[in-house]
């Protein structure tokens, strides 16, 4: 069995946004608080994160993890790397060092953006125990015993790294269109985890419309979606979702057998 649990379903901001009134940001509904967007997803008793965010230490804690075996890293933005720091906590206790798999213009930004991490003078206490590997678009391969596929997914101007992961679960965080060949690659897959920001366009990200329209095309068993703003109020989105289709929440688990 594979279980999914969503860390966090947010957008950069998270949720409630910072000096915000709005409905969403006021409301009592757990599912209406989210921390910026990761995931775990376990197999064979192994787990392996999707993206770092500045939340992590929270995440990790909110849902009992003190263990990972490998880390995939979608793109380098902040609130998807920037609780990279936090997986010291997590390496300190490994006697091996953990896989990170990530883009390679990914990889060289971590490294620039945190030398005390991967530099070649790290102090001592502070480096994380990686093992970094370069994934590129199109490649399939395996890390700690999950069997990876990736695709570079435009994000407006940049682009961002789609996973399959066991042939089971895509994640697709971050982007503003799939190209035909990939929607192809995933049609059938049973759990579609999909960027989904707002009702309006947005030039980066898919809204509701765009993500409906794809996540009917690949016609996976369920699909979740997540990157949600403010602007996209649980209770009254999801109550006009078709029955497939539903919005995630920080906490969720999903099983797939």
């Amino acid at each position: 069995m594979t279980r999914i649990t969503f860390l966090g379903t947010g957008t950069s901001y998270g949720v409630p946004r910072i000096g915000c009134s709005c409905a969403t940001c006021r409301s009592s509904d757990p599912r209406d608080r989210r921390f910026r967007s990761s995931i775990i997803v376990e197999s064979r008793a192994q787990r392996l994160l999707i993206d770092a965010t500045p939340d992590l230490r929270s995440q990790l804690l909110a849902n009992g993890i003190s263990r990972l075996d490998a880390v995939a890293i979608t793109h380098f933005h902040s609130d998807h790397v920037m609780g990279i720091d936090d997986l010291r906590a997590i390496t300190d206790a490994m006697p091996t060092p953990l896989p990170l798999v990530a883009p390679h213009a990914e990889l060289q930004a971590l490294t620039a953006a945190f030398p005390h991490l991967f530099g070649p003078k790290r102090p001592i206490g502070m480096a994380a125990n990686l093992a970094l590997r370069a994934w590129h678009s199109g490649e399939s391969g395996e890390v700690a015993g999950f069997e990876l596929q990736g695709w570079m997914l435009p994000h407006g101007r940049g682009f961002t790294m789609g996973y399959l992961v066991e042939g089971k679960v895509a994640y697709l965080t971050d982007i503003s269109q799939i190209p035909d060949s990939v929607v192809d690659a995933l049609t059938g897959v049973r759990v579609l985890i999909l960027d989904m920001l707002r009702e309006e366009a947005h030039p980066t990200h898919l809204n509701l419309e765009r993500s409906l329209e794809y996540a009917r095309r690949i016609g996976a068993e369920a699909t979740w979606f997540i990157h949600m703003s403010h602007e996209v109020m649980h209770a009254r989105v999801e109550a006009v979702l078709p029955p497939t289709f539903r919005l995630a929440f920080d906490g969720l688990t999903v099983d797939v057998d």
